[in-house]
């Protein structure tokens, strides 16, 4: 076991946990999650079974998501494989017998004896699903043994775990009320439940990096480290370990210079590139970052990350409307890409970009016809749409093409 491992504490990546469930596969879930409920919901008789359907896959994605983040992986995971659904029916009667067991016991023994013992629940319930996550043992999560050793061997954390997860679904429902109150019915329900979701998302993330950070003292041996031990030599780790020596130094500069070295001489990993990127924008060093964009593009798209590709491009042309992918070619992808996940304003963006810095490509023509027909879906962009289209035509040589831009121009209002 590694006993040499320094991980940052929860309390000081709070920013990156909330945003968690906005990143990346976690997003996708979200959105989709959102929409299959709430459409769910909506239809009589059987769309209820479409509700616990689509729950169920929540709570298997957190489950998923706490796992993953306890392996020491802080990126959401891209699929759902690592769980069967029966971790998920270990979680909802956890979930069944913290109330009932109360009210049993209420009904017998009074009132506030319940109430107590709901409330000595609440507290352990953060403990009993981690020990779920980690044994996948309804029995284990249940024994009460277990959770006072992981608390003992966590410590006053575990407390403040507790009250961030409390902020949460606090946060979660307060939003619940203040949508209900000021949108429509139809908007503030898919909304709340984008809400519910995040929370759920964001407080098994949190467990989940509890157990990453707390891993040692736990007993637990994280997948990212067990992997790593059982992989040879190789020259992204040796620098990795030196970049995060400099950083622990408070010396971010001279990590940046070592691999920006690497990154002239060799082709590094996608890990090393994402330190890279980080480290700069740290630094504020833009011109560096506009440098880096393409490379590190055309790196995710080679590995076949289009997803986190999507996500870099914005990125980039969030710092420089004018960003272009290494191969023209590559922009063009990236844009069907967008189209197809529903980022029609990425899609546009990559387009015009392409099109700005290659205007006599053979393909410009093209990506106009495809930019225009995304352009003219927003009201007010007539004008620009005939500008894009003259200044195709006037560097088209394709006949077939040209006459689409010249049917185009015609449907046009004048």
């Amino acid at each position: 076991m590694s006993t040499t491992t320094e991980i940052i504490p929860f309390w000081q990546r709070l920013r990156a946990i909330a945003g968690y469930p906005f990143r990346g596969a976690a997003a996708y879930s979200v959105g989709v999650l959102t929409v299959f409920i709430f459409v769910g919901g909506m239809i009589p008789g059987g769309g209820r079974l479409l509700v616990l359907l689509g729950w169920v896959a929540a709570f298997k994605y957190a489950f998923e998501a706490l796992r993953n983040t306890a392996d020491g992986r802080l990126d959401p995971p891209e699929v759902v494989f690592g769980f069967d659904n029966s971790v998920v029916w270990r979680y909802l009667a956890l979930q069944i017998l913290a109330v009932v067991v109360p009210v049993v016991v209420g009904l017998m023994l009074g009132g506030w004896v319940g109430v107590l013992l709901y409330l000595l629940l609440a507290l352990a319930q953060p403990a009993a699903i981690m020990t779920l996550a980690m044994t996948q043992s309804l029995r284990a999560a249940l024994n009460p043994g277990y959770w006072l050793e992981l608390v003992g061997r966590i410590g006053w954390p575990y407390l403040a775990l507790i009250g961030l997860m409390i902020v949460m679904q606090l946060s979660a429902a307060n939003a619940d009320g203040l949508l209900t109150m000021v949108l429509p019915w139809l908007l503030a329900e898919p909304a709340a439940l984008l809400f519910s979701l995040w929370a759920l998302f964001a407080t098994f993330h949190l467990m989940g990096y509890l157990l990453w950070q707390y891993h040692e003292v736990l007993g637990l041996e994280p997948k990212s480290i067990s992997d790593a031990a059982a992989m040879p030599f190789n020259r992204d780790r040796e620098l990795l370990d030196s970049a995060g020596e400099q950083i622990r130094q408070g010396e971010p500069q001279n990590a940046v210079a070592l691999i920006r070295a690497e990154l002239k001489s060799r082709a590094v990993s996608i890990e090393v590139h994402d330190l890279y990127r980080r480290l700069l924008r740290q630094a504020g060093d833009s011109a560096a970052l506009a440098e880096h964009g393409p490379l590190f593009l055309h790196l995710l798209l080679i590995e076949k990350q289009e997803r986190r590709a999507l996500a870099l491009a914005r990125e980039c042309l969030d710092d420089d409307a004018g960003f272009c992918a290494l191969q023209p070619e590559d922009s063009a992808h990236l844009a069907q890409r967008a189209t197809m996940a529903g980022q029609s304003k990425l899609a546009v963006d990559l387009l015009l970009a392409a099109i700005g810095r290659h205007p006599r490509h053979a393909q410009m023509p093209e990506w106009t016809l495809r930019a225009v027909d995304m352009l003219l879906r927003q009201p007010g962009t007539e004008a620009r749409a005939r500008q894009l289209l003259e200044q195709a035509r006037e560097r088209c040589d394709d006949e077939a093409l040209a006459s689409r831009l010249d049917a185009q121009l015609a449907a046009l209002p004048a």
